[in-house]
């Protein structure tokens, strides 16, 4: 699909495993703050693998950083931000805040968004539900 729209002239961003990961922690973090254990050997953990990771990523793409001027990528704090309007944290969780997120991000980056899941994948269908919407907004 991608070649195929690239062969169109569009250009692609597809998503990175990266922002997956960086989602999980940050709801680690979140529920850890919920149970009242922002003090706790479990949130130093949660923060030192996210500081680690984080800076792994940075790392592996130093080498790169003149070829991706142009394409960063938001914070995925500001992803959920994002997100919210349509599907509260607190309410809805998973690939589906990151995809609604990630369109409402690109509403201001790109000329349009194309979310490609895979068929009856729940977390396709509902962003699929709040697309209109977003779109409209």
């Amino acid at each position: 699909m991608i070649r195929k729209l690239e062969s169109y002239g569009a250009e692609l961003q597809p998503e990175h495993i990266s922002e997956w990961v960086a989602y999980t922690n940050t709801e680690q973090e979140r529920k850890l703050r919920l149970r009242g254990r922002v003090i706790s050997l479990d949130m130093v953990k949660a923060r030192l693998r996210s500081h680690i990771q984080h800076s792994d990523e940075h790392a592996l793409i130093a080498p790169f950083h003149e070829d991706f001027v142009g394409y960063e990528e938001p914070e995925v704090e500001e992803v959920i931000e994002l997100a919210w309007p349509y599907l509260p944290v607190c309410g809805a969780q998973g690939e589906m805040v990151l995809s609604v997120g990630k369109a409402a991000y690109h509403a201001f980056t790109a000329d349009g968004v194309i979310d490609i899941s895979p068929f009856t994948c729940m977390n396709g269908i509902v962003s699929e539900a709040i697309y209109p919407k977003l779109s409209k907004e």
